[in-house]
């Protein structure tokens, strides 16, 4: 990974980290779903149908009727002329040739070469005409041989998305399949505590079926069946018996596939599933006798029906599945990397031209370059204002003393004394404001030693702290080697009962990097 410079780390400190949205592609709608990063709830989400014959199988077939749904985008989330935040991209696993490699653990400076040279070897689409990325999964402890995902994907097919989103002025930060996004649903909503286990993943949506195996927590097949491929869905109608012989047949075909290839087999399972969810769980333990691992989604179904058009059609041939938030799995584990994966850490596969973190960099140092302009010229013109006020205030006190002048060369000398009472008091007055201002000001270096010493104890890195607008908290962002140690840090704080009150570390703030877990934690002040 290249070291940021110290612009980069500069730019990094005077902005936040930001939160990018997700938008996921399917045949029949574009869905947007920007989360919270502190408590995963729904910032914004929208939904566009797309005219029949857009997008098929995930090629565009009518790239005008595809622009014209994302400027309908546009203006539903209240963003034009280059305002929109740039947002992850998911596309049908169609689009996508995904593979684990494993090569010996070679120097690092090794690695590109070595992985470049084994994709073109395996891979289905010529590399010159294709878009190819790969990610550092580690060192598989079994084999000792070290792990990476590899994603290659044809140009001619993703071309027609980059062209689309530079023409309704939109940027994609990063273009990844759809198997990923439901990978990570398991990864961090998953009720269990063995998250690498080898799991098969079930996806019913839209416009057909994902199944997924992934193996530690790495995905290692996916594929998908359209609707319009499968013959119960032909008479444009799905029956809980379809679902069951869909079910038995295509399960039956990736246990196989898988065993046959790894020589292991698989014991769990997660579906996602809008309708029949339960019945289809039940069907697949006992036809299968594997083990359900459940994933406890966020509760944004609410938020969801609220922010989504009241014209919107429902076109799936799953009756009565708009309201299950399942429909929006493979959306919302796109939208967690967009919130809660940091930008600089992003090693997620990406089909694009440049890879995640570039991009990132150029917005955020145009976001910056863009702030500041902002604010000097706010800061030119408020001085500009301020000096014509001093200006104008000199005046009219020079006149005001000319006058006062006049005045006591014309009134008896009581007068003077009068108005020079009146001026004693005034200033008074200011001096007395002036002391109770100084007596509310806060003394922070008891705050700042308190906070040093806890830090040092629980081995805690600050990487930031700031203050609320009308100083009654403080946000203190973090790095340690794990979640204990955080808590560690909060336990510590909470120590100086006489200079904090409420002490807030939510699970939602932890984010896991290769170094730890970074985290913010928010401390009330007395």
């Amino acid at each position: 990974m290249t070291q940021p410079t110290y612009i980069q780390q500069f730019v990094d400190k005077l902005l936040p980290q930001q939160e990018f949205a997700g938008l996921d592609v399917g045949e029949k709608l574009i869905s947007y779903l920007l989360l919270s990063r502190y408590d995963l709830s729904v910032r914004q989400f929208a939904e566009v149908p797309l005219a029949p014959g857009t997008v098929v199988k995930g090629e565009i077939k009518n790239s005008a009727a595809f622009i014209q749904a994302l400027r309908t985008l546009q203006e539903t989330i209240h963003c034009r002329n280059n305002a929109c935040l740039p947002f992850i991209v998911s596309l049908p696993s169609a689009n996508f040739f995904l593979n684990v490699l494993e090569l010996p653990d070679i120097p690092e400076a090794s690695y590109e070469q070595a992985v470049k040279l084994n994709i073109g070897q395996v891979s289905p689409i010529p590399i010159a005409n294709a878009y190819m990325d790969w990610q550092n999964l580690g060192v598989n402890l079994k084999t000792l041989q070290r792990e990476f995902l590899i994603a290659v994907a044809s140009r001619q097919r993703i071309d027609p998305y980059l062209d689309a989103f530079h023409q309704a002025q939109l940027q994609p930060l990063a273009i990844e399949s759809r198997s990923l996004s439901l990978l990570r649903l398991f990864t961090y909503f998953s009720q269990t505590v063995e998250k690498n286990v080898t799991l098969l993943i079930i996806d019913v949506g839209q416009d057909g079926i994902t199944f997924l195996v992934g193996k530690q927590g790495k995905l290692f097949f996916d594929s998908y069946v359209y609707w319009n491929e499968i013959p119960e869905a032909q008479d444009g109608t799905i029956t809980q018996d379809d679902l069951q012989a869909i079910m038995q047949r295509e399960v039956r075909r990736i246990l196989e596939f898988y065993s046959l290839h790894t020589e292991e087999t698989v014991h769990n399972f997660s579906i996602f599933s809008p309708v029949l969810k339960s019945e289809l769980t039940e069907y697949i333990m006992k036809t299968f006798s594997i083990r359900y691992i459940p994933v406890a989604l966020p509760d944004i179904k609410e938020s969801i029906q609220k922010q989504s058009s009241p014209n919107k059609s429902d076109s799936t041939i799953l009756t009565g599945s708009s309201s299950s938030v399942d429909l929006y799995a493979g959306l919302i584990g796109l939208s967690v990397r967009g919130s809660l994966v940091p930008r600089e850490d992003d090693d997620i596969v990406s089909v694009m031209p440049e890879h995640t973190r570039e991009i990132y960099k150029s917005t955020r140092m145009y976001s910056f370059v863009s702030l500041w302009t902002k604010i000097v010229c706010a800061t030119l013109g408020g001085l500009c204002i301020l000096a014509a006020a001093v200006y104008g205030m000199t005046l009219r006190e020079r006149l005001a003393a000319q006058q006062s002048l006049d005045t006591f060369n014309k009134m008896p000398e009581i007068g003077r004394v009068t108005q020079l009472e009146q001026e004693a008091k005034d200033f008074n007055a200011l001096v007395d404001t002036l002391d109770i201002v100084s007596k509310r000001t806060h003394g922070w270096s008891p705050y700042m030693d308190w906070i040093v010493s806890a830090s040092r104890t629980a081995g805690i890195t600050i990487t930031r702290m700031s203050l609320s607008e009308n100083a009654s908290d403080i946000r203190i962002w973090g790095k340690a080697l794990n979640q204990q140690a955080a808590f560690n840090f909060r336990s510590a704080i909470e120590q100086g009962a006489t200079l904090f009150g409420k002490i807030d570390l939510p699970l939602s703030s932890f984010a896991q990097t290769q170094q730890g877990v970074e985290f913010m934690l928010t401390a009330a002040l007395k």
